[in-house]
This record gives C-alpha cells, structure tokens and sequence, in this order.
C-alpha cells in the first residue's frame, strides 16, 4: 500500500479512539467459552496489536471479558519499528502450552516451538491445510469449537502423567 508506518500508526490510534471500534461485539461465544475456560485454565490475552493502543485494548477487553485474562501481552506483530517478544517468546514465559489464535503467521511458529495451536478459520489464512496437519495446528470454526479442542488437549497431557 506504500504507507509510512507513521501513518499507520495514525490510522490505528484514530481507529481504536473511535466509537466503531467501541461498538465492535465478541464474536459469537466467545464470551461463554472465555467464562468457562477462566474457571479451570490461567487465561492470558497475547495480541499481535500495537502496544501504544494498551489502554484501548485493555478497557475493550475488560468490557467484554470482564476478569477473564490474568494479563494482556503484546507481542511483535507487522510493526517493524517497535521491538517485542515474539507470541512464542511469551508463550515460553508463561509455560503456556495451549494458543487460540487467527493468524497463521503466528499460529506456525508457535506450532513448530511444540506450543498447541487451534487457529481460529478466518479467509486470511485459508492455505493448504495439509500443512496444518504436519504441525498439528487444529482448525476450528467459532469459539465453542475451540473450547472442546482445550478440553480435549488438557484432558490428552493430562491422561499422559
């Protein structure tokens, strides 16, 4: 698109301070599935967002997932010009072993550091899902999918000990 990161930067300030970035709902059951995972797992929200729109992230997520996520990370995302822990770094951090996301940027390195990944399915990563399968990436449609996939993954490590 041949933008400045300056101007993306702008973009997106002014994107989360508005009233449609406020109004954005959850996706459908999500908020269930968020309740009934904060009940038996330690839920963090990694995000691949710029950290100069914390506040905003944080409140929209206190908005809508009340008490849900112990803490809300950013990790290195599109923005070259702000230097993070990659979603893996702060995956290892945290000794999580589980990560629900949409990107397949992010969701392959996590899968190749041995991190289990459902990838929610979404049109921007729709590749051959041959590859999903070589690195045990499990694809799932909507929030109450990705609450079954959890259960199934803790009950699998747990039955292993």
């Amino acid at each position: 698109l041949n933008v400045s990161q300056h101007e993306v930067k702008r973009i997106l300030d002014e994107f989360h301070r508005s009233k449609e970035y406020k109004s954005i709902q959850p996706l459908e059951g999500s908020q269930n599935a968020i309740q009934q995972l904060q009940k038996k797992h330690a839920l963090h929200l990694v995000t691949g967002a710029a950290p100069f729109v914390a506040e905003e992230i944080r409140a929209w997520t206190e908005n809508h997932f009340p008490n849900a996520f112990t803490d809300v990370h950013f990790a290195q995302s599109y923005d070259s010009t702000v230097v993070l822990p990659s979603k893996v770094q702060i995956c290892r951090s945290l000794n999580a072993s589980i990560i629900v996301d949409d990107s397949l940027d992010f969701a392959i390195p996590c899968a190749q550091a041995g991190i289990k990944v459902i990838l929610m399915h979404k049109r921007w990563n729709e590749q051959p899902k041959k590859k999903d399968a070589e690195l045990g990436i499990r694809r799932v449609n909507w929030w109450p999918e990705a609450l079954q996939q959890v259960e199934r993954l803790t009950q699998a490590s747990r039955s292993r000990y």
